[in-house]
């Protein structure tokens, strides 16, 4: 009976869904991109650009596969023979999930990124 029941109890425990943090909501302006892989570029991702003292820096995001619909969407928008070099300049609203993910790129790089549950795109 003990067995049984410490073999339930571990099934229960390895049975817990992956939980994440939810950062603060943000709208920003950014740039999506389509996946780009057939041309050794990198799968559908979220950019945002900021400029410090006359730098620019650059920042990629992954979006959740829940939220990888939305992203894809607005890239519907372009037509289909110019998505591999499509860059759509958006407003978007997202949230972090506190989650390091890989961005799938071409040559086999795999760059960790933050990943982003997005709720809305807008183009501008």
């Amino acid at each position: 009976m003990r067995l049984l029941t410490c073999l339930i109890l571990a099934v229960l425990l390895g049975c817990q869904s992956e939980k994440f943090t939810q950062g603060p909501e943000q709208e920003i302006l950014a740039v999506i991109t389509g996946n780009s892989l057939p041309v050794d570029g990198c799968e559908e991702s979220v950019r945002i650009d900021s400029v410090n003292n006359g730098a620019t820096s650059t920042v990629r995001y992954k979006p959740t596969a829940s939220s990888l619909p939305i992203l894809q969407g607005a890239l519907n928008s372009v037509p289909a023979d110019q998505r591999y070099a499509a860059e759509i300049p958006v407003l978007i609203r997202f949230y972090k999930t506190g989650r390091q993910v890989e961005l799938e790129c071409g040559w086999g790089s795999r760059p960790k990124v933050d990943e982003i549950e997005i709720l809305k795109i807008t183009q501008r």
